[in-house]
């Protein structure tokens, strides 16, 4: 199933980019194109996610270990390669 979502009403006030500190990491968030990466103390990036504000696309780096879902339903686990 397929949602239609409307478009938005009013956009977030666009800061380029702003970092913030969380424990030993460190939080880039990006507003164009719109991202979030995390680094650890040595810089090192542990994650990135990237949205696709057009299409509403959320990518992210696989890795080696599997990718947990979020919620509950079939597939629970291991959510490699599975799109609903």
């Amino acid at each position: 199933m397929i949602s239609t979502w409307p478009q938005a009403k009013a956009r977030p006030q666009q800061a380029a980019k702003r970092t913030v500190f969380w424990g030993k990491l460190r939080i880039h968030i990006a507003a164009d194109p719109t991202s979030i990466r995390v680094e650890d103390d040595a810089g090192e990036t542990r994650q990135q996610l990237a949205v696709d504000t057009k299409a509403g696309n959320v990518s992210f780096a696989l890795g080696n270990t599997p990718v947990f879902g979020l919620g509950e339903g079939g597939h629970q686990f291991d959510r490699r390669g599975v799109v609903e």
